[in-house]
């Protein structure tokens, strides 16, 4: 389950660097954007697309990279978002398919399903989640607990053949 989804979050904006190796001997590259939702999501496939055409933005050729990274922020409860009549996504199909997704994910393993955009092998490496913010709600189900509601419900199924 994605960060904020996990935590029942939505994001303002978007946050994506890019950095070279400060301690070889060759040209050096810091850039970094800062990118504004229109609305606050924690749809997936919105934050993916925002970091892509940020990544777009400050990309250039010539460097040799050693560190990426996209950071969320402008964080709020998802159930305080408000929708715009000028929103191009229906938010209630969104919240549908991204439940979905996390169901399946949830009990077939982390990766199970995923965006195109992150490529279909796995990688060899584990990225860094040393600094993820934390929201130790009570109301919140472990995973363990959502996989156990879910087979106990048989919802996981049903929300598949929905979409």
């Amino acid at each position: 389950v994605l960060g904020p989804r996990r935590e029942q979050l939505a994001c303002w904006s978007v946050f994506v660097f890019l950095e070279t190796n400060r301690f070889i001997q060759e040209p050096q590259y810091y850039p970094s954007i800062t990118l504004q939702l229109p609305h606050p999501t924690d749809h997936t496939g919105e934050i993916i697309q925002t970091a892509l055409s940020g990544l777009d933005n400050i990309y250039q050729d010539g460097y040799r990279y050693n560190k990426g990274g996209v950071m969320l922020s402008g964080l709020i409860p998802a159930e305080e978002r408000q929708t715009s009549l000028l929103d191009p996504y229906d938010r209630e199909k969104i919240a549908n398919l991204m439940q979905a997704l996390d169901l399946v994910n949830t009990a077939f393993g982390p990766g199970t399903l995923r965006f195109g955009s992150q490529g279909f092998r796995r990688a060899s490496w584990q990225m860094r989640q040393n600094h993820l913010s934390s929201n130790n709600n009570q109301g919140l189900m472990t995973e363990h607990q959502q996989v156990k509601r879910i087979c106990e419900l048989g919802q996981s199924t049903h929300l598949i053949r929905a979409l």
